[in-house]
């Protein structure tokens, strides 16, 4: 007979699974050789230890530390929310300036030429709010 089938034999000897019959053969064979017996023994013995139920581990109460560190930590998502803050008002202040309009000045021989002639309309840009849009008056 084969280890493996005597120790599969063994186990289900031990659990109480074999039939009589089955039973009388094994116990007709172990009593053959001589180390069929020791063998049957130690396997046994492996079996019941391997079905005995482990012992509890006991584990020590946590200790804990008198001074707590208190560590800041600025979540990804805020930073970027940051950095969009600082280029929205960097983006306001240089879009709340009032484009510079060029003023043109009549040539002086022309002035002096036409003196009754109107003054030319000047435009005013009036920023109330960098959101809105601006109030472009036109004076005469």
């Amino acid at each position: 007979m084969r280890p493996e089938t005597l120790e599969r034999l063994l186990i289900d000897r031990a659990v109480g699974e074999l039939s009589d019959d089955v039973n009388e053969l094994l116990d007709a064979w172990l009593a053959g050789p001589p180390n069929a017996g020791v063998e049957f023994a130690e396997t046994v013995a492996l079996a019941q230890q391997a079905l005995r139920p482990a012992k509890p581990v006991v584990l020590p109460p946590p200790t804990y530390s008198a001074k707590r560190h208190v560590t800041w930590r600025v979540p990804v998502w805020a930073v970027g929310m940051a950095a969009c803050f600082v280029a929205g008002l960097a983006v306001a202040r240089l879009g709340s300036h009032p484009p510079q309009l060029a003023k043109a000045e009549p040539p002086a021989r022309v002035a002096q030429a036409a003196p009754s002639s109107p003054a030319a309309p000047h435009v005013e840009v009036i920023w109330k709010s960098p959101v809105r849009m601006p109030e472009i008056k036109v004076v005469l």
